[in-house]
């Protein structure tokens, strides 16, 4: 088949273009979606494809699950629906697995070209932001090209372009990138961003040799960070209480807990525990995907229930449904390294990332998570810049 004749890998730069310079990243899924189901076409058609048995079986066994629970839905297509929206970002985790193990120059090649394009864009994006910083342009929405309600997508995607830089580039250039998304993610408003620059940064520093130079680095770019984290940008409170106070206000359990008061993170887990309990009300019950609404929207007491995933999931999935569906993303990300370090890395990003946004319905966001993770893992010890085509 002409399929497996073609290097898919090309088809990741439309898709990346697409999430990128859209202005509403919402209505791009149709481009993304063509890219994933592209992919699982090659893996049908394709015996060349490898797989890992144990992640499939821990797959096979979540699916046993989901399917139940979407038989048991009172929309049964709307809940596979879902529930593809869900793990689909899975299909490109295990290409770009397959990618890299069987093509070692490609993959080398391919990661230093995706590095330029995404200094290249991030330059752009930066212009963009600057522009609509300075015309004021909307409370919470400083995006650049992605458009209305997009700016947490500017933070992923920060954090991909250093990802990539840790990879290509000199100390220096690194630190030029980093004092850049600082500052952009400022204005941007995207508070979380510090918290996982601050753990891609301890992990480039695992997969380095560790010396006078990186020390040097280290404490000019958190002294940098932390004097303009001191400084208030669009609230009484300096950037960094009202980080302190995010973090900490998903751990609070709340005394009373009141649908129509709820205020933060922690009530919308709450919620969702409360909606959801073990099996959860139906994959898609109260989610918008692909321009249409869950089939229990309506009986939503509040419509924050998907400021994070895990909040979204426990309403839809319930407890069982979440763990099985962060711990398949766990295993699957994870199968591209054995170390117990990058792994605890990996576990930490991901628990974040679902308690603090809606990351797997947002596909920006877990595009830019997932090349983060892959390229961080797949550098220990520097292995992809200190490559030789000469070797």
């Amino acid at each position: 088949m002409l399929i497996n004749r073609f290097n898919l890998i090309y088809l990741l730069y439309p898709a990346l273009i697409a999430l990128i310079y859209s202005f509403n990243f919402h209505e791009v899924w149709l481009i993304y979606d063509f890219f994933i189901i592209i992919i699982v076409l090659k893996f049908v058609t394709d015996a060349s494809i490898n797989y890992d048995p144990t992640k499939l079986v821990l797959l096979f066994l979540s699916s046993i699950f989901f399917i139940t629970i979407c038989f048991l839905s009172s929309n049964i297509f709307y809940s596979f629906l879902s529930l593809w929206d869900i793990f689909k970002h899975l299909f490109l985790i295990i290409f770009l697995n397959n990618f890299f193990k069987k093509n070692n120059y490609a993959s080398v090649i391919f990661l230093r070209n995706l590095a330029k394009f995404f200094k290249f864009t991030f330059i752009i994006q930066s212009l963009f932001i600057l522009m609509q910083y300075i015309n004021d342009y909307r409370f919470d929405d400083i995006a650049g090209t992605f458009g209305d309600g997009a700016s947490h997508s500017i933070a992923y995607f920060s954090l991909a372009t250093i990802a990539l830089c840790f990879v290509t580039s000199k100390k220096f250039t690194i630190s030029i990138f980093i004092f850049i998304a600082i500052l952009l993610n400022i204005v941007a408003e995207n508070p979380g961003f510090f918290v996982l620059l601050f753990l891609i940064w301890i992990w480039n520093i695992y997969n380095s040799n560790f010396n006078y130079k990186l020390i040097l680095y280290t404490i000019i770019i958190f002294t940098i960070s932390f004097i303009l984290l001191n400084y208030s940008y669009y609230s009484n409170a300096p950037l960094f209480d009202i980080i302190y106070k995010r973090a900490f206000a998903v751990l609070q359990i709340p005394n009373y807990f009141d649908a129509n008061s709820i205020n933060g993170r922690a009530d919308f887990l709450f919620l969702g525990f409360k909606l959801g309990g073990w099996f959860g009300a139906g994959p898609g019950a109260y989610s918008n995907i692909y321009l249409m609404d869950g089939f229990k929207i309506a009986t939503l007491p509040h419509p924050g229930i998907n400021i994070s995933e895990a909040s979204h999931l426990l309403a839809e999935t319930g407890i069982i449904g979440f763990i099985l569906t962060i711990t398949n993303y766990f295993f699957f990300l994870t199968s591209f390294k054995a170390k117990l370090f990058p792994m605890i890395f990996t576990c930490i990003l991901l628990i974040l990332c679902f308690f603090y946004t809606a990351i797997l319905s947002t596909e920006p966001q877990i595009v830019f998570l997932i090349i983060t993770i892959f390229v961080l893992s797949k550098n220990g010890k520097n292995v992809l810049r200190n490559f030789s085509f000469n070797s």
